[in-house]
């Protein structure tokens, strides 16, 4: 199998959707989907290496809107969290807190409607004309794999080989990473769901391909919940004043601590099913030093199906 063109595709024209008739108070739902579109075709351009003027353009405008709607999302989902605490745990600093964060989220989904109304036309007419180079240079790619005879070499790297590559280095990027903590395991996320949109370009596929996808969708969200929690610690001290004897916030310290340890674990695991290079001990110990590094079988098998 190769790359998904349809999918491709798709992806692009939900992006256009998402950006069309925006609401000036959208919903968690419409800006979680603006986000993740928005991250989903920076993925795939970048992967491809579409860097075309047109191109171009697009990557810094969606950097700005995913950027700002991501601010948008962290409200939401930080509230449903407080929200879940419940009154037993300081009803007046939950209700403190949930004003705040609906401040906040208020503030920051205004911005984004600005934004979005500023660009959002310019970068629909962009996306369509994307959409058909994207069309064009896979069919370009099959036409050359089906004829590995021809005599004219090829300038440049294919934009789907360029893909692989890519994957590849995010492959050897993660596999090198011995030991996790907190002060690098969202760092290790942002690689992990980069790696996973390229890998998600291929024709859809079955079996172990399918479950490693699936594998790193689930440390991505446990490392992201880790994360989440992590960061309405940090607001939670500064918007409750009165101190470490607040039950709200040791019950948000007490929920933060259990994820990172949750998504420790997570990630460990998918480590060493995946990640752990031919040779190397059990839990991931280094190998032979000034070995040459190996890939292991499943980034082998995982990247070959973006080209074959």
């Amino acid at each position: 199998m190769a790359l998904n063109s349809r999918e491709l595709n798709r992806q692009l024209q939900k992006l256009r959707k998402s950006l069309k008739n925006f609401p000036k108070q959208p919903t968690v739902e419409e800006v979680h989907d603006l986000r993740t579109r928005s991250r989903r075709v920076e993925s795939i351009l970048e992967a491809l290496e579409m860097n075309s003027g047109n191109e171009k353009k697009i990557l810094r405008h969606l950097k700005s809107i995913r950027r700002r709607a991501g601010k948008v999302r962290d409200m939401d989902v930080f509230t449903l969290y407080i929200v879940g605490l419940g009154a037993n745990e300081d009803g007046s600093c939950i209700v403190r807190l949930v004003h705040h964060l609906g401040l906040e989220r208020r503030r920051h989904d205004r911005k984004l409607y600005s934004l979005v109304q500023r660009d959002a036309g310019d970068l629909r007419r962009r996306l369509r004309r994307a959409q058909l180079q994207l069309r064009s240079l896979v069919q370009r790619f099959v036409r050359s794999i089906a004829n590995l005879n021809r005599k004219q070499k090829a300038k440049t790297e294919e934009p789907p080989l360029h893909a692989v590559s890519v994957a590849l280095r995010l492959f050897e990027e993660l596999a090198a990473v011995r030991h996790l903590g907190a002060n690098n395991l969202h760092s290790y996320r942002i690689e992990v769901k980069r790696l996973r949109y390229i890998l998600e370009m291929a024709e859809d596929d079955a079996g172990e391909q399918h479950q490693f996808i699936e594998e790193l969708k689930e440390v991505q969200d446990a490392i992201g919940e880790w994360h989440d929690w992590l960061e309405l610690a940090n607001i939670a001290h500064r918007v409750l004043t009165h101190g470490n004897g607040c039950r709200a916030i040791q019950k948000i310290e007490q929920t933060t601590r259990k994820k990172f340890t949750q998504a420790l674990h997570t990630t460990q695991q998918m480590q060493q099913r995946y990640l752990a290079a031919p040779g190397a001990g059990r839990k991931g110990k280094s190998v032979t030093p000034g070995a040459e590094p190996r890939l292991p079988i499943p980034a082998l098998a995982a990247t070959s199906h973006l080209v074959s």
